[in-house]
């Protein structure tokens, strides 16, 4: 499960050390991004946890960096009073809010 996530330990003679220890890829030559830091690796781990509410500043954090505010909301989902005031919204328009569009509660003239 994702809560199993661990940190990299690089062990003699394999691939993935190759590349951690290098940053390049022994077959294409490209650079691979390998992330060192303590608090990089944190972040990293927080994205995968984003369903856990102790990464939320992590998270936060990380979208930051990566300039990707705009889906905090996806990610971490709203907080309770902006859910409770969309649906009031919805209840208003006679609406139904899902992911990918608004679909109307009424009946639909037929076509």
């Amino acid at each position: 499960t994702v809560e199993q996530v661990q940190d990299f330990t690089p062990t003699p003679g394999s691939l993935s050390t190759c590349i951690y220890h290098t940053g390049k890829d022994p077959f294409s030559g490209k650079t691979v991004y390998v992330s060192r830091s303590g608090k990089e690796k944190r972040l990293q781990k927080a994205l995968l946890l984003y369903h856990l509410p102790e990464s939320r500043n992590d998270i936060l954090d990380a979208l930051k960096i990566c300039r990707r505010m705009d889906v905090s909301d996806e990610l971490l989902g709203r907080n309770k009073n902006q859910q409770q005031a969309q649906r009031r919204r919805n209840d208003r328009s006679g609406t139904v809010q899902t992911k990918s569009r608004a679909l109307s509660t009424r009946a639909r003239p037929a076509s």
